[in-house]
């Protein structure tokens, strides 16, 4: 990966046109990237315990398959616009006691294509800076693109503190998202060295107005 850092203003591009669900589909928009337009639609697949959830990305209107992704379910992908480049934010939904979700984040290049960039989980990499006896919590939405910004937040348990009641602390930063694009005039094919990474770690203790708020 380079060093280019970027630090962009984060404009959300999240355009959802009201569109009448099929059989099994749950979930239809449309995001605008430049001049193209790509449909993601989410439906079901299966039943009983054995259904998942398919996310697909199509190139619009030819329907070509751009991306395709299986999980117990997604959020809305949202479309983000950063340094020039665009970029979409696919989460599933929170699984589990811990809340645990997983991001994906993809770098649209001009031709429309989709390509997955690294991202570094801020709460994985800041286990080495807790106490031995502290545990993070790496449950909850890794990525939440308001105000302008990617923002994190986590929380940090002391030991013997129940999964849904951390005591120790919380966790809140920025994500940045650095390196460059890059296109081959033999191949005609795009591809990138983009990796978001956390930043502006800032810990503060949990006061009691929010820990009855959120974990009570």
């Amino acid at each position: 990966m380079t060093n280019l850092k970027i630090h962009s203003l984060l404009i959300p591009l999240l355009i959802i046109f009201p569109i009448l669900a099929a059989a099994g589909q749950l979930s239809k928009i449309s995001l605008i990237s430049g001049t193209h337009q790509i449909e993601a639609t989410i439906y079901r697949q299966g039943q009983g315990f054995g259904a998942n959830e398919v996310l697909s990305f199509r190139s619009s209107p030819d329907g070509k398959l751009l991306r395709t992704m299986e999980s117990d379910g997604f959020e809305r992908p949202a479309l983000f616009l950063h340094h020039g480049e665009n970029f979409v934010h696919v989460s599933t939904t929170p699984a589990g006691s811990g809340g645990f979700v997983t991001d994906t984040i993809f770098w649209i290049a001009p031709d429309a294509t989709m390509h997955e960039i690294d991202f570094e989980n801020a709460a994985e990499a800041y286990e080495h800076k807790v106490d031995a006896e502290e545990i993070v919590l790496a449950g909850g939405r890794g990525v939440n693109c308001t105000g302008g910004k990617l923002k994190f937040e986590f929380y940090i348990a002391n030991d013997g503190d129940p999964h849904c009641c951390p005591t120790a602390g919380k966790v809140t930063g920025n994500y940045k998202i650095v390196g460059n694009t890059k296109f081959d005039p033999i191949t005609k094919q795009y591809s990138s060295t983009f990796k978001m990474v956390a930043t502006q770690y800032s810990r503060t203790p949990i006061s009691s107005s929010e820990m009855s708020a959120n974990f009570r």
